[in-house]
């Protein structure tokens, strides 16, 4: 019967569907019928056990207390005034637990009780019945509404002013048993329920049959606490039916009203610890989520980190070609205006002698263009040259630059087929590509070797 759509973290903020209503009068059907099929067993005596007393108040008070913390949890979640009455009403159902313990006879002395009369506990039982179902009666009439943000100090205050209501009731009662106070009809005699008692204890079924009217009444304005507390109401309504038809302690309908009191305790109960374990459930869920997007996170972290170094890489580089670009722009200006020099100078010279020299300088300047073109190369500011060159006269010119690459240590042999065809490439670019292999074999072999290079 809980909301199947996903845990809520407060029930009384779970609104009830008709399929909620359905399945719970289903369930309270199926409790009318199993009471019905034990009424004609009612009256059967049964052996005297007073000590079941003990174990019956032990378990309600547990059941009790544990529904009075869980419900205070839901109303501080919600601010609903209802809620407050309704954890008010299993505080006192807890107390009074206690203290139907300490005056029923031999539940905890042979015999005897611990506190009061004869009549005490019969009293304080009725009082705790019917004080009981009257607390839940309040929770079902009042609104089924939540306070604002700006009011949860108030929910404070209610919630300390009706809990210490309770105690001071029960407080009262535990006074009259403890001082043997009776002045009020016998409600049991010789452990047989006098007419009176009957009566009396008939008034708890009829104002939780009230109470559950009003319920069914209102369950369009319900939620699913509602939707339990129904199942609760017709357990509390069954228990005086039974033990009234018992007519007297320690029949079997005597057992079995107490028995209906212990499952109408325990109802709410086992309806939100439901609730509490489907949060945690749904709250591990979470977790787990939270740890996969957490790791992806990092994962993704790290590869922006990644890809931040490449794009600082890449602008650094960019930043270095472009220094690059801009000095061999500089550069090749001052090798054009020694060039043009050069060349000035050889038409004054003689054909013989000093023109050596001359030549040995225009190389010179040629190599520093093919430097210059390299670098623009490099820096991305000058577009591809392609030029068609004979590997023949084209690769011994280049030769001694790539010995010097290499160093002594590495011995560079030409393999140059006469019959290799002519190819149309940027001379500086092929050029580069082969002094940066050369650099590559020379890494490879740090003992020295030789280093082949060939053409077909």
């Amino acid at each position: 019967m809980l909301d199947q759509e996903g845990p809520a973290v407060s029930l009384a903020g779970t609104k009830a569907t008709n399929e909620h209503w359905r399945a719970a009068v289903i369930a309270c059907g199926c409790y009318c019928v199993l009471v019905i099929c034990l009424i004609p067993f009612a009256g059967y005596q049964m052996a005297a056990v007073p000590q079941i007393a003990g174990i019956y108040g032990a378990a309600i008070f547990f059941a009790d207390m544990c529904t009075f913390v869980l419900l205070v949890a839901q109303f501080r979640a919600s601010g609903a005034v209802w809620l407050c009455a309704l954890s008010c009403g299993y505080l006192y159902s807890g107390l009074m637990a206690l203290l139907h313990i300490a005056t029923f006879p031999g539940a905890l002395l042979p015999n005897v009780p611990l506190l009061g009369a004869a009549q005490t506990v019969a009293w304080l039982y009725l009082s705790w019945n019917v004080g009981f179902v009257a607390f839940l009666f309040v929770a079902v009439l009042l609104p089924r509404q939540t306070v604002t943000p700006a009011s949860t100090a108030s929910v404070t205050r209610v919630l300390w002013w009706s809990t210490a209501a309770a105690i001071a009731l029960v407080a009262t009662l535990f006074f009259v048993s403890a001082a043997d106070i009776v002045i009020v009809p016998e409600l049991v005699k010789d452990n047989q329920f006098t007419a009176f008692g009957i009566l009396a204890n008939a008034s708890r079924s009829l104002l939780a049959v009230i109470a559950l009217g009003v319920l069914l009444v209102r369950r369009r304005d319900s939620s699913i606490i509602d939707v339990w507390l129904s199942l609760t109401l017709v357990a509390a309504a069954a228990g005086p039916i039974l033990t009234d038809l018992g007519a007297g302690r320690y029949t079997f309908g005597w057992y079995a009203g107490r028995a209906s009191f212990v499952f109408a305790s325990f109802t709410l109960l086992l309806a939100l610890l439901a609730q509490f374990t489907r949060l945690q459930q749904a709250l591990a869920g979470t977790v787990t989520r939270l740890q996969t997007q957490a790791q992806s996170l990092h994962a993704e972290i790290e590869r922006r980190e990644v890809v931040e170094h490449k794009l600082v890489y890449a602008q650094r580089m960019e930043a270095i070609g472009q220094l690059a670009g801009g000095i061999a722009h500089d550069f090749n200006n001052l090798l054009a205006v020694i060039g043009n020099n050069v060349q000035l100078i050889k038409l004054r010279l003689p054909p013989v002698g000093e023109g050596e020299q001359v030549t040995s300088i225009a190389r010179a300047v040629a190599a520093g263009v093919k430097l210059t073109r390299q670098l623009l190369s490099f820096s991305g500011a000058r577009s591809l040259n392609p030029e068609s060159i004979s590997l023949q006269k084209w690769l011994p010119e280049v030769a001694d630059l790539v010995r010097t690459s290499l160093g002594r240590q590495i011995d560079l042999q030409l393999d140059i087929d006469p019959q290799a065809h002519r190819i149309r490439v940027d001379g500086a670019e092929l050029e580069l590509a082969l002094i940066n292999l050369a650099v590559n074999a020379r890494s490879a072999m740090p003992n020295g070797g030789t280093l082949k290079i060939g053409s077909q």
